[in-house]
């Protein structure tokens, strides 16, 4: 991977964890945090991507699109229910958020191997190893 390649992993990560922070320190409501945040991330895709849109023509793809995108919204509905919940502390805040980021790191390579037949290699084992130590610390 190239400087570019990092630096948009860098923008994207602060991009994915600071509307948390936000919502958080909003005040919404679980429900309110969910739909704004999803209805305006639609909005930006949906104006950015718009001549990737039409023609639009439903097929089996799509149908795997909307199969991910209820997956994605269920967790979006959690996590705001989470980050909104009253028991979260600012210290806690932070620490839920890396455990949440470190178990994205650690779901990557067990679904592309199992989607995509991918077998991880040795060094990507052992990193597995260290996530899931980050993992059990951070929840203490």
């Amino acid at each position: 991977m190239g400087l570019s390649d990092i630096l948009t992993a860098v923008f994207l990560g602060f991009g994915f964890v600071s509307w948390v922070f936000i919502a958080n320190y909003s005040g919404a409501s679980a429900g309110i945090t969910s739909m704004v945040v999803m209805g305006v991330s639609a909005l930006v895709a949906a104006v950015w991507k718009y001549g990737q849109i039409f023609p639009f023509t439903p097929n089996k793809t799509f149908w795997f699109l909307v199969a991910g995108g209820l997956v994605n919204g269920i967790a979006v509905v959690v996590y705001s229910n989470k980050i909104t919940s009253q028991l979260m502390t600012k210290t806690t805040l932070a620490a839920f958020i890396t455990m949440v980021s470190v178990c994205m790191a650690v779901t990557s390579p067990i679904l592309n191997s199992v989607i995509n037949g991918v077998v991880p290699t040795t060094r990507q084992l052992i990193g597995f190893c260290f996530a899931i130590a980050a993992i059990v610390f951070l929840g203490k």
